[in-house]
This record gives C-alpha cells, sequence and structure tokens, in this order.
C-alpha cells in the first residue's frame, strides 16, 4: 500500500527540493492558508505590518486561546522553577499538565486559522498571537500553587466550552488527578491560624 498523501507531505518537507517535489506531484500546492501574518490582539503603537484581529466572534476566540498559552506557560514555569528538593512527582504532574494544555492551544490555533481576522483585511484569517504576561514568575510553591493551577484549568475549560466560533471543539476536561490530593482546588481550604 503506497503511503498516504499526508505521510508524503511530511516525510518529504524539510530535504532539499522538497518544494519542488511537492509542485511538481501537486501544482496546485500552496505551503500556507491565508493566515495574517504579525496577527495582534491590540493595535500597537506602531501598527505597520500588523492584523489587528478585531472581527469580535473571533477575538473571543484569540483570547481563549492566549488564556490557554498562558497556562501552559505557567505550568512549565512552576515545573521548571521547582524549589530544590522538590518531589519528583509533582514536576511530572506540572509538565503532564503543561503538555495536555499544549493540545488544546494546537486544537484552537488551527481552528483560529479557519476565522475571518478584521472586516479591515477581508480574506485574511486569524491566527495565535501568543500573547502572555511579560511578568511570567513561578507562583509559591505548597498547597496554594495546586488550587490556584487546577482553579485554572476548570475556568479555562469552561471558557473553552463557551467559545462561539469553534465548530469542532470538543469539551475539554482537565485532568488534575496528577496533581497532590489534598492540594487540588475541591479539597477544602484551611484557615491559617496565627
Amino acid at each position: 500500500m503506497p503511503p498516504s498523501l499526508s505521510y508524503w507531505y511530511c516525510s518529504t518537507a524539510w530535504r532539499p527540493g522538497a518544494y519542488e517535489a511537492l509542485l511538481a506531484h501537486d501544482p496546485y500546492f500552496t505551503p500556507s492558508g491565508p493566515v495574517a501574518r504579525n496577527p495582534v490582539m491590540r493595535m500597537p503603537p506602531v501598527p505597520e505590518g500588523k492584523v489587528c484581529i478585531d472581527e469580535p466572534r473571533t477575538a473571543t476566540s484569540l483570547d481563549g486561546a492566549n488564556a490557554a498559552y498562558t497556562l501552559m506557560l505557567t505550568c512549565l514555569v512552576q515545573a521548571y522553577g521547582r524549589p530544590p528538593g522538590s518531589d519528583p512527582a509533582e514536576k511530572a504532574a506540572l509538565l503532564d499538565a503543561a503538555i495536555r494544555v499544549m493540545g488544546v492551544v494546537a486544537a484552537l490555533g488551527t481552528e483560529l486559522t479557519r476565522l475571518p481576522a478584521s472586516p479591515a483585511v477581508p480574506g485574511v484569517h486569524a491566527g495565535l498571537t501568543f500573547e502572555a504576561p511579560r511578568a511570567l514568575r513561578p507562583l509559591l510553591s505548597g498547597p496554594s500553587e495546586w488550587r490556584i493551577l487546577t482553579y485554572g484549568l476548570r475556568k479555562l475549560a469552561e471558557r473553552i466550552a463557551k467559545l462561539p466560533d469553534i465548530p469542532r471543539r470538543k469539551v475539554w476536561q482537565p485532568d488534575c488527578r496528577r496533581f497532590p490530593k489534598h492540594c487540588r482546588a475541591e479539597a477544602p481550604l484551611q484557615r491559617n491560624e496565627r
């Protein structure tokens, strides 16, 4: 059985002469779609070369995708910013959460490339802007970090379920089972007695 066309694309894409080979195989091949170059959520002071994603429904989806991206980065910062001597299982749980959210970011990013970017640029589609907070630092380690991350994962799932223009989305449920049980958001909060 011959390999699929997508396998053929992927297996030759990075070799010298790959583009010419793809054109020889499929003269209508184009390496990309009509996706905005340098998309932004807010128009910067110097707007030249930028496409502001201001189609209202697309902007809502982009905001959700950027929230997922920020949460993914937060999980990575937490995993690699752990204090010396931390439990390796905690790092593994954070990396697992980051990888799961990466899948969400990829799916939302793919869907964004099918949505209109702005009425000002008809025919151009949106894309991820990869906006994240400038100051992304590790949270304090301990029960509060796990509660904050569990809460963030749950809120992200709720937000994705409400996105208006992600037609093929599946309701994504965060998996916090690897987080320390006593630290999950559903655990009762303990009041500090001083």
